[in-house]
């Protein structure tokens, strides 16, 4: 039996192309969501003057897909707490909201909510009630990220390998080392998407200490490798020890790339560029901030990494 459920994620280009992509939707469609204005031009919507949200309708099979593992999907898709903002996009339509076209499915948007206040720890900034009005968008804006494929998407590449690859009916798991993870790094290190450059807690931090891993509390990098890198992102050219971090590799968009794990093959860490002109060794570690801690020099004796000191005496 097909549902439909209308979700409203940033720009809709992305959300868009993420849900084509996953098993068991039928059918996508953007448009304008909940307007006060009649049938809305995208440009009336851009002028912030319809109260409309950029909205996708998803109509999935739910025999082959619930709506709960659809909504865990897009939440990986947006950033929770922003208010009137996704990526580089802010204005009223690019707010994020679940609407529903069935009185039974309320309670299932209620529930992925209420499980996501927990993990955030606070109300998210996700609007949840009933479709009021949905205005199909422009021939342009349908299906535009394969029509245009290095078009602008706020929405983290690497979300679309994990939407082809989805096997529904296979549950996400909300609650992985919740009390751990913010919401970002529960993104970051579950899901392999990367924090947004220069704008990551770690990037131009040059303060002595090590950087261990936010799961395992292993120690991967020493600020003694540490180097400034264009990059926006933390940059190390080697870590404390090769056993530390594990190398994977992987095709992403037709380009081979080096994935960064923990020892464990448990947590995405960043991926390893070869060739860097601004390394020491050549090797540029690129780390996101979300998938570490930073623990100052001062305080590793007392946190339990004292035998980490002697890489100052080196």
């Amino acid at each position: 039996m097909e549902q439909t459920i209308y979700l409203a994620g940033g720009c809709f280009w992305g959300t868009d192309h993420f849900f084509r992509q996953v098993t068991g939707v039928v059918a996508t469609q953007t448009g304008y969501a909940n307007s006060h204005v009649p049938s809305p031009t995208y440009e009336d919507v851009c002028r912030g003057t319809t109260g409309a949200a950029e909205t996708v309708k998803v109509v999935f099979d739910d025999s082959i897909i619930q709506l709960d593992q659809v909504l865990d999907l897009y939440l990986l898709t947006i950033d929770p707490l922003s208010v009137n903002r996704q990526g580089r996009d802010v204005g009223e339509q690019y707010r994020t909201g679940i609407y529903y076209s069935q009185a039974e499915q309320e309670p299932v948007v209620e529930q992925t909510l209420q499980r996501l206040s927990a993990m955030v720890g606070e109300k998210p900034a996700v609007e949840a009630m009933a479709l009021i009005n949905f205005y199909p968008a422009e021939t342009m804006h349908q299906d535009y990220l394969n029509k245009n494929v290095f078009g602008y998407c706020h929405i983290d590449r690497s979300l679309f390998s994990l939407a082809r690859d989805y096997v529904p009916h296979q549950t996400i798991d909300r609650d992985y080392q919740g009390n751990l993870l913010s919401f970002l790094s529960y993104k970051v290190t579950q899901f392999g998407c990367t924090e947004t450059p220069y704008e990551n807690q770690y990037w131009d931090q040059f303060d002595d200490g090590i950087y261990v891993d936010l799961l395992t509390g292993e120690a991967l990098f020493s600020s003694r490798t540490k180097f400034f890198s264009d990059s926006g992102w933390a940059a190390f050219s080697e870590p404390l020890s090769p056993q530390a971090v594990m190398e994977k590799q992987h095709s992403r968009n037709q380009i081979t790339r080096t994935e960064l794990c923990n020892r464990a093959g448990t947590s995405h860490l960043g991926e390893l560029f070869e060739d860097s002109a601004e390394s020491e060794s050549g090797r540029m570690y690129s780390i996101n901030s979300a998938a570490v801690r930073f623990i100052p020099k001062d305080q590793m004796e007392k946190e339990g990494y004292g035998e980490y000191l002697s890489v100052w005496n080196e």
